[in-house]
């Protein structure tokens, strides 16, 4: 049976009644609040958190029986996960010192060459035919070029580079990978003073000339190139190693988890699932999974910008954003198995940045501690002035949502769904009495 038989909310000995939640939104304009079941769902799930936060602000020691981990996790996991990264993956992109030498010998990046080009180019609109006999123009022009007539002189007349033909189609020196491809490929290949191939590129067919490369002895760039070298390792190690995790665990979506997913994406249920819906997997790999809570998780601290992720209409979408999921987890599994702790110290640090979001959701909604402590009786009071604060849109509930699933793990509340109608229509009753005469508080 239940405890009140007029109950839309319930949470450790207080009750929000069906009056109660009514009178809390009649006093927000109904553009902010219309009289629907879903606006009630969401009043009924901001108040068990309020009061959550209310009663905790009571306690001798304030936050410090509170189950943290919804706050925490995500932080503490990514701090692992940077040492794993020392530990295996930056360790394992080192090269020495032979190998560093003989790479810049093959590929220097810090070259640069004197160039200068003819462009003839090709509308968007060009048929095969006009391609063609453009294709001609540059060839007949690289003949030129070839039985030396001046490519400064040829470029002004025929090139339509705006910028360079002026300058008889000198772009200067030129850095490696500054160019277009097609375009870098050729004049570090070509002797100096040589002329390409005509050579087609999204804007249209190229005579090029490099006159001449300049390459940095490597001692003089080591520094410069190692840390160049080690991005670009770092990353494809970085890469082959979450590919080898994924390989190696076998990671499985569990039929409908995508659906599951979306249908929660939106709902003020997403805070107050219960144990057994914490519990149920959305992605099964070799020795764990992610549940629907740790997702609830990270989609109540990503939200408004994550949830949007959540409604896109592409699977593939969404399949991708539990991969992510997946992956951090297996580098965090993969951390912890390998013995790596966070350090006290930042462990320490992310914990106070919970506590501070704890105490600043109640700086932020009007909660005083020296106003409470001396009795529960006045968390009600104080709650229903906190609604009143957001009615008004003093205050938005943002922060409240953030920290909302560490206020509910382990304390017993109750939502009565089927009385949010009941609520909603009460709500409008009294609006509609009010706008007879009464004055709106």
């Amino acid at each position: 049976m239940e405890g009140h038989m007029d109950a839309v909310a319930r949470t450790d000995g207080f009750t929000l009644t069906v009056e109660h939640a009514a009178e809390l939104l009649a006093g927000a304009s109904e553009e902010a609040a219309p009289p629907l079941p879903e606006v009630i769902d969401r009043v009924a799930d901001l108040w068990i958190g309020y009061t959550a936060l209310a009663a905790q602000l009571i306690t001798p020691d304030t936050f410090s029986g509170l189950d943290l981990t919804p706050l925490t996790k995500i932080a503490m996991d990514q701090e692992v996960v940077w040492l794993l990264r020392d530990a295996v993956v930056v360790s394992s992109a080192g090269l020495t010192e032979e190998e560093m030498e003989q790479q810049y010998e093959r590929d220097p990046p810090f070259a640069r060459a004197d160039v200068q080009h003819i462009l003839i180019r090709i509308p968007t609109t060009a048929s095969q035919a006009d391609v063609d006999s453009l294709r001609d123009v540059a060839e007949a022009i690289r003949r030129r070029v070839l039985e030396g007539e001046d490519f400064d002189e040829l470029a002004r007349l025929y090139s339509e580079d705006p910028s360079s033909a002026p300058q008889g189609g000198r772009l200067g020196w030129v850095d490696r990978g500054r160019l277009v491809p097609e375009i870098d490929a050729i004049i570090f290949d070509i002797e100096p003073g040589a002329i390409s191939e005509t050579t087609r590129t999204t804007f249209g067919f190229h005579i090029v000339r490099a006159n001449g490369h300049e390459i940095p002895n490597y001692e003089e760039v080591r520094e410069a190139y190692a840390a160049y070298l080690s991005s670009y390792r770092l990353r494809d190690v970085e890469r082959a190693y979450v590919d080898s995790l994924f390989a190696a665990s076998d990671v499985r979506l569990t039929g409908g988890s995508i659906n599951m997913v979306r249908s929660n994406a939106f709902s003020n249920r997403v805070t107050r699932l219960s144990a057994v819906e914490r519990g149920a997997a959305l992605v099964r790999y070799r020795g764990g999974e992610v549940t629907v809570g740790e997702w609830a998780d990270v989609l109540v601290r990503g939200r408004p910008n994550l949830q949007g992720s959540f409604s896109n209409p592409d699977s593939a979408a969404v399949a991708e954003l539990l991969h992510s999921l997946v992956r951090n987890e297996l580098l965090a599994k993969a951390a912890y198995d390998l013995g790596l702790e966070v350090p006290e110290e930042t462990a320490d640090s992310v914990i106070g940045v919970a506590k501070g979001d704890l105490f600043g959701s109640a700086t932020a909604s009007g909660f005083r501690r020296r106003l409470l402590i001396d009795s529960q009786a006045d968390i009600g009071p104080a709650v229903d002035r906190m609604f009143r604060r957001l009615a008004a849109a003093q205050i938005g509930p943002r922060m409240m949502d953030r920290i909302s699933p560490a206020l509910k793990r382990g304390r017993p509340f109750q939502v009565y769904t089927y009385r949010f109608r009941a609520a909603a229509e009460r709500m409008a009753e009294i609006r509609a009495a009010r706008g007879q005469g009464e004055s709106r508080e």
